[in-house]
């Protein structure tokens, strides 16, 4: 067949000013083709619906009564008037939006009466001629090829692309299938990744990219490689931020660009990333490039009539309060140990002045401390004052405190760990911590929660922080938390006579900790004297707690981390039957550790352990679980899928998530900007 066209398609909203690359390029072509162009605005629904879950939506901001607001309409309109031969445009009426992804690809398919070539071509990538009029002088010369795979250059910035293969964005699994031999009578199944098919009478269908395409190999060897100009300016970043919920893209793709040493992880940037893909500059890896200087230098520039976010300097100052060192050794510590740590490392300690509480902050490299006055939770009247003249001596920007400390007006973001106070209805109309706590809140002007059931416990008691709250999900070590061996076990159970197998709790006390439930379903286990219980930390000071655990031998311990690590491989699971909790990070400690883990499905339990544990909701349902642990059939089922679990949280990916929105206020922030409380917090002084 000598007369094989080819047929484009583009869905497309706000394509500017890449959409603007194409047509020079299709015109130039020596065959018959045509591009189809579906326009508009596409819930996120079918193949692009997980991203609802991690916060992406389609934002009245991103268009105009379903349309682009970017100028691309304009241009699409001008160029079909211009060319009406070789250009067609879908659109929905106004107001109306598409059904997702694969309703627009699916538009032109029913204008397409013969047989050719279907080439997908995204605003963003490109191609020159000569690419295009081989690709089909290869379908040309083997009539038996079905479709086309091709590597492509990913760029993540004007003068950066990945570097690396067989990676996010260079997975030759899933990516990039771009070409189709197309016959009326096939539909499309899927979007992304595009998946074009032949139905078949018995309701199956043949994945025409599948039966017998070209591969990488072939098309690379012919010079088939594109140039896919993903992340090369700041209004992609911001798209992608809103309807792809890719929170803190617009920072984190900055902090990219201002690096000066490569190749990069690109993970440490982007943690949507979840492997080791890596970022080089376009000269070290020597790419010929598909435009010129100048196209580069307007792909570059914001789209029409949007407004260029302000580049930050290197260093701004964020003020620290480390009172919640000073205060004790518990979960939130370890949080802002975990974060300090990290930021140690990366280098963006030298962003932090640490508001140093009796010197109990861990001393790190890269930080500026200083001393200030020790944090009384129960008479805080002076605090606001003293912290103010801190950061207005240092000429700090934004204040970060680790628990619930508030100055007088300067910018605050503040971690929300859970709303047990709350929901719980402990004493907040008295001189206690959990007034300060309230009053952090009504002051702070962003708020991170880790997790989403904290965030809508937070905005259901207090609406004004709707908008302003996002979910960071907590990490886990590697360097502590991870499988020890046998010996290290071992070593563990002889230095506090653990003889017998053991079921665990971290931090048990009564209320919504439930420890009772504990204690009495172990009075419902069979072998209850021939098995303890080791108690990590906690309060258990109740006369029922001691009729109750005599039944099983116990062990109260403190101990260090490397003895946790191994309390949590040696122990025949840990049970942790709280009845909310803002996090849950014991879960996934333990599960790094080889342990398996029996909790409960409330609060944000299930968001943190998903289907890797055994939920229990009454004491005989935690019997049950107790007895049926100790099956070594059911304890290697759990460990195996708590170490699948565990992987997904690492303190590297909640580290940027925070420094990000750090730096989002940092950036948003003015120096008139006042908090809604700041008369209240005036007040306090009288």
């Amino acid at each position: 067949m000598s007369a094989l066209p080819i047929h484009f398609f583009t869905i497309v909203l706000n394509g500017e000013p890449f959409i603007r690359l194409h047509y020079d390029v299709l015109r130039k072509l020596p065959f018959d083709w045509h591009w189809h162009i579906v326009e508009g605005a596409a819930q996120l629904t079918h193949d692009t619906a997980w991203s609802v879950a991690q916060g992406g939506n389609l934002h009245e901001s991103l268009h105009s009564h379903g349309r682009s607001n970017d100028g691309t309409s304009q241009y699409l309109d001008q160029l079909q008037r211009q060319d009406p031969q070789h250009i067609s445009i879908y659109r929905k009426p106004l107001d109306v939006i598409w059904d997702g992804k694969l309703e627009m690809v699916r538009a032109p398919l029913s204008a397409i009466q013969g047989e050719c070539l279907l080439w997908q071509l995204d605003s963003d990538e490109v191609w020159n001629p000569e690419q295009i009029d081989i690709m089909r002088k290869m379908f040309l010369a083997d009539p038996s090829r079905t479709a086309a795979w091709f590597w492509c250059m990913y760029f993540v910035g004007p003068s950066l692309l990945v570097g690396s293969r067989n990676c996010y964005s260079q997975n030759p699994n899933q990516e990039w299938l771009r070409v189709w031999r197309y016959r009326p009578g096939m539909q499309w199944a899927a979007h992304e990744p595009p998946m074009l098919v032949v139905p078949l009478p018995n309701k199956s269908f043949l994945d025409v990219g599948r039966i017998k395409p070209f591969l990488h190999y072939e098309t690379e060897n012919s010079g088939l490689v594109f140039q896919h100009f993903s992340y090369v300016n700041e209004t992609q970043l911001r798209f992608k931020e809103k309807y792809y919920g890719y929170h803190g893209a617009i920072e984190r793709w900055r902090r990219l660009q201002r690096q000066t040493s490569f190749p990069q992880r690109l993970a440490d940037f982007f943690p949507w990333v979840k492997d080791e893909t890596t970022v080089d500059r376009i000269a070290a890896i020597g790419v010929t490039m598909l435009i010129t200087p100048a196209t580069m230098k307007a792909l570059q520039r914001e789209a029409p009539g949007s407004t260029p976010s302000p580049t930050l300097p290197v260093k701004r100052r964020i003020a620290l309060d480390g009172c919640i060192f000073q205060l004790s050794a518990t979960g939130i510590s370890r949080v802002w140990s975990s974060l300090m740590n990290r930021w140690s490392v990366n280098g963006y300690a030298q962003n932090i002045l640490v508001l140093d509480r009796m010197r109990t902050a861990p001393r790190l490299p890269g930080f500026e401390y200083v001393d200030v006055a020790a944090y009384d939770e129960h008479h805080t009247k002076e605090d606001p004052a003293m912290l103010q003249a801190v950061i207005d001596r240092h000429k700090c920007e934004l204040f970060v405190s680790t628990y619930y400390s508030t100055p007088l007006r300067t910018p605050s973001v503040l971690m929300v760990y859970d709303m047990i106070p709350e929901m719980f209805g402990f004493n907040k109309n008295e001189d206690t911590p959990w007034v300060e706590k309230r009053r952090a809140i009504e002051y702070a002007q962003r708020f991170i929660c880790i997790s989403e059931h904290t965030r809508k416990d937070l905005i259901n008691t207090y609406p004004a922080t709707a908008g302003r709250a996002e979910v960071v999900h907590l990490g886990i070590d590697p360097k502590i938390f991870f499988q020890p061996s046998s010996q290290e076990i071992s070593n563990f159970l002889q230095r506090y006579k653990i003889n017998n197998p053991y079921f665990m709790l971290v931090g048990p006390s009564l209320g919504y900790k439930n420890a009772e439930m504990f204690f009495e379903a172990t009075r419902r286990l069979p072998n209850s004297r021939k098995l303890e219980a080791l108690l990590i930390g906690g309060y258990l000071t109740s006369p029922k707690i001691e009729v109750l655990r005599s039944k099983m031998p116990w062990k109260q311990l403190k101990i260090n981390d490397a003895e946790l690590r191994a309390a949590y491989a040696g122990a025949r699971a840990l049970v942790y039957p709280s009845r909310y909790e803002g996090f849950g990070l014991p879960i996934l400690e333990a599960q790094s550790c080889g342990c398996p883990v029996i909790t409960t499905p409330w609060s944000s339990i299930p968001e943190v352990a998903g289907q890797s544990v055994t939920y229990v909701r009454n004491t005989q349902d935690l019997a049950n679980a107790l007895d049926d642990v100790q099956n070594p059939g059911v304890r290697d089922q759990l460990i195996r899928a708590g170490a699948q679990n565990s992987s997904r949280f690492s303190w590297q990916h909640t580290t940027l998530e925070v420094q990000c929105i750090f730096d989002a206020v940092r950036s948003s922030s003015r120096p008139s900007w006042q908090p809604n409380n700041n008369v209240r917090a005036l007040a306090l002084l009288a």
